[in-house]
């Protein structure tokens, strides 16, 4: 099975067969694909996740080497918007060979902001923490979760880290995939 199969057998078992929804190499000018599943991980939610990244090797600010892919969840009404965010910050990934890690955050390109300008690198435990890791790399592809968020709930999302502010959204009835939602600060 090549690198290819194995990876997207991988994302397939967690996020359920691709459709063919997305957009390829060639529309955007860039070396990766954006893959769509559509009610994922619940109804009017869209998972994008890139396909192809993972072919170059990476490297984090710990100085470690690492494959990753990169995924978004959004509300169905924010498809366009969250392609844009998925080729840009996947682009930036590729172009200077570097990797995220758990934690940090990076920000959403300024003509595509909303309420909420960052996104927070996180495990995708909000779909299956098995989604996380892809073995039959070397290194294995990591699939991590950006999550946004406000710029007054940075200090949670910094100090605190992901699963904080997203326990915060959730008892606060906030919708983590909404990104025109109101700040909850």
């Amino acid at each position: 099975m090549t690198e290819g199969a194995v990876l997207m057998d991988h994302l397939e078992r967690f996020l359920g067969e691709f459709s063919g929804r997305g957009t390829a190499e060639p529309e955007w000018n860039v070396p990766f694909s954006v893959w769509q599943f559509d009610d994922v991980p619940e109804r009017e939610v869209t998972s994008l996740v890139t396909f192809g990244i993972s072919d170059h090797l990476l490297v984090g600010s710990d100085e470690g080497e690492r494959r990753q892919e990169v995924l978004l969840s959004m509300r169905k009404q924010y498809d366009d918007v969250s392609v844009e965010v998925a080729v840009s910050i996947g682009a930036y990934l590729v172009d200077r060979h570097v990797a995220l890690l758990e934690g940090e955050t990076v920000a959403i390109p300024a003509e595509l902001r909303g309420s909420l300008d960052r996104l927070v690198v996180a495990r995708p435990d909000h779909i299956d923490s098995g989604l996380a890791r892809c073995e039959g790399f070397q290194p294995p592809v990591d699939v991590l979760w950006l999550l946004p968020f406000a710029p007054d709930e940075s200090h949670v999302a910094i100090e605190h880290g992901w699963r904080d502010l997203l326990a915060w959204l959730r008892s606060s009835e906030a919708d983590p995939y909404d990104l025109r939602r109101p700040s909850l600060v």
